[in-house]
């Protein structure tokens, strides 16, 4: 019982950092569309003709872009926030399925999905990189076909990711099987099953990201209301 408590109370803390992770991410993403008028006064002013255009809007246009400056740098803080975040819950949902495995073998499989999901993240953070820094090399295949390569790569990093969401989606619904475990669970593996499916389909892939947001609220909410149970010695029939 003391592995159980003790997932349960990790998955409880990585759906919160998550959580954070996410509303960082969101935020430093719609601080850069505010300011991305102003970075495109950056390549008017590098490679309109000057002659042709008046100095004195190119200098205004400059000003606008310094003035940016401050809320791009404020955005990149807030990505590095929502990267270390990131990590941070992603270490201790893995650490949680560690806890479920001892409790019983029948969670592993969250243990399993999440090694696929960090698989899936080392191949891009390999393949993507290594596909421009060879282009120049002599005796390797042309730029076109490393880009095509690279994009077979990462279509199968989102294809390992997705298998790897959804097994960990199964360890969630089999969890809320669990005596004095909320039924929450299962809702949320569920929505992070269709999430992980959703990705694959053109122009509702963004509706993906809304699911994960949900299902790591009732993740946070539902472990809270296990543990107060499983704490408690309340016994659910």
């Amino acid at each position: 019982l003391d592995e159980l408590t003790e997932g349960i109370e990790r998955l409880k803390n990585g759906a919160l950092i998550s959580v954070l992770s996410i509303v960082f991410g969101m935020a430093a993403f719609l601080l850069l569309l505010a300011v991305l008028p102003h970075m495109s006064f950056l390549n008017i002013s590098l490679y309109s003709n000057i002659t042709t255009m008046n100095r004195t809007i190119i200098s205004i246009f400059e000003r606008k872009l310094v003035g940016a400056l401050p809320y791009i740098a404020v955005s990149g803080l807030m990505l590095i926030l929502s990267a270390i975040l990131a990590i941070a819950s992603f270490v201790l949902f893995f650490m949680a399925t560690g806890n479920l495995k001892k409790y019983s073998e029948k969670f592993g499989i969250g243990r399993i999905g999440l090694i696929i999901v960090l698989l899936s993240l080392l191949l891009v953070l390999v393949a993507v990189p290594s596909a421009f820094l060879t282009t120049g090399i002599k005796h390797l295949p042309s730029f076109p076909v490393l880009m095509l390569m690279t994009i077979a790569l990462v279509f199968l990093s989102i294809l390992l990711s997705a298998v790897g969401q959804i097994l960990f989606s199964i360890m969630l619904i089999r969890l809320s099987e669990e005596k004095d475990v909320d039924e929450g669970f299962r809702i949320a593996g569920i929505l992070l099953a269709v999430s992980a499916i959703l990705i694959f389909i053109p122009f509702i892939s963004i509706a993906g990201l809304v699911l994960d947001l949900v299902a790591l609220i009732l993740i946070y909410t539902s472990a809270k209301n296990s543990l107060n149970k499983l704490k408690s010695g309340i016994i659910v029939p």
